[in-house]
């Protein structure tokens, strides 16, 4: 049974395209979403490489909640909105009354598992929830800490835009432009102000997502290569040129050990504030030294060691695994500490004051 506090249902998606050669954790990161939802719909590109074989284990493994479809991808260069689209063919497969959306990089840690189930019932009205996500270098390198609208109620008019960086609202009353609900600390709907339903803040969750944007050093040359070639001619062609270069220069002199390569790739990144796939430039972060991560979501630990990532060693890890999906729940009270009783905005301010003491 998925994590649930309330009437509220969630359905998790994500596309999948050549993950193998990219090395994402995709198996984890299917594993890792699984707790929080009533059902999973998982988008396969058609890969040249093993991904369907490891969508089809998951499926296989899971069958109560994974459904699996194959959706052929465009290799026109695009900037990479080929992502939102074909993710908005498998939002178009939800069925639960919210959306948790999760691309193939990217694992829940499980102490945010009980907070992010509790947020529907929390703010009933609120159509997007900004989740807060860790990009993360190799292994445990933390670069960019941001929110990303990943949440949202099922509802015509938001879907998944731009590159596929989160979801937003698209048509109606209420539309922005394309990057208007990004990561903002603290963005009050008009329902909450009327409702005098309290505000919602990302800071409120105990742990994040994990967004391991280059995870193994070889597979990470494959990404920016993929990304290059998805790229118009322009401002965000030659930003990935940029990185490219930086990459390999650091590939060059690494000797295929990984701590060395990210030592020496580093400096890159800790100037620059943002890259094209993940903060568009006129939204871009402040730029902050980099710093190690302690706390890796458990699914992650002893993943992505080595200079290619081992996704035989994924695939033979959830051969193993049990049955059901990571993560319970005590009755009336979820992992992260929010209880299903209580008023919905004090009950929140209540868990937030407890985190941010902790924390």
């Amino acid at each position: 049974m998925p994590l649930r506090i309330g009437t509220s249902t969630i359905s998790g998606f994500t596309i999948a395209r050549n993950v193998e050669a990219l090395g994402y954790p995709f198996i984890e990161s299917v594993r890792a979403a699984l707790p929080l939802c009533d059902e999973f719909i998982i988008s396969e590109g058609f890969s040249t490489d093993r991904t369907w074989e490891a969508v089809q284990a998951l499926a296989n493994h899971f069958p109560d909640k994974i459904r699996i479809r194959r959706d052929r991808w465009s290799d026109s260069p695009d900037n990479g909105e080929v992502i939102a689209h074909i993710s908005n063919r498998a939002l178009a497969d939800c069925r639960s009354s919210h959306c948790l959306y999760v691309q193939a990089n990217e694992v829940v840690h499980e102490d945010a598992l009980g907070a992010i189930a509790a947020l529907p019932h929390a703010f009933p009205r609120r159509l997007l929830f900004s989740l807060p996500v860790h990009n993360i270098l190799g292994r445990d390198t933390l670069w960019l800490h941001q929110g990303r609208n990943r949440l949202f109620r099922r509802t015509t008019g938001v879907c998944i835009t731009g590159d596929g960086y989160d979801a937003g609202i698209t048509g109606g009353p209420f539309a922005l432009r394309r990057w208007g609900l990004r990561a903002t600390e603290r963005w009050v709907s008009r329902h909450e102000r009327m409702g005098a339903r309290g505000v919602y803040d990302r800071s409120m969750l105990p742990a994040a997502i994990f967004r391991y944007r280059a995870l193994c050093p070889a597979n990470y040359l494959r990404k920016i290569e993929v990304r290059r070639a998805m790229a118009r001619a322009g401002p965000f062609r030659m930003r990935w040129d940029e990185e490219w270069n930086a990459a390999h220069r650091a590939a060059a002199h690494s000797q295929g050990d990984p701590a060395t390569f990210w030592a020496l790739l580093a400096p890159f990144f800790a100037r620059r504030p943002g890259t094209p796939d993940d903060v568009p430039e006129d939204r871009a972060p402040t730029a902050s030294p980099l710093a190690r991560v302690a706390d890796s979501p458990a699914v992650m630990r002893g993943v992505g060691q080595h200079w290619e990532f081992d996704f035989e060693g994924s695939l033979s890890a959830l051969a193993s695994a049990a049955p059901g999906p990571l993560g319970s729940a005590v009755p009336g009270e979820s992992p992260g500490g929010v209880r299903a009783r209580g008023s919905r905005a004090s009950r929140c301010r209540r868990s937030a004051g407890r985190w941010r003491a902790t924390h």
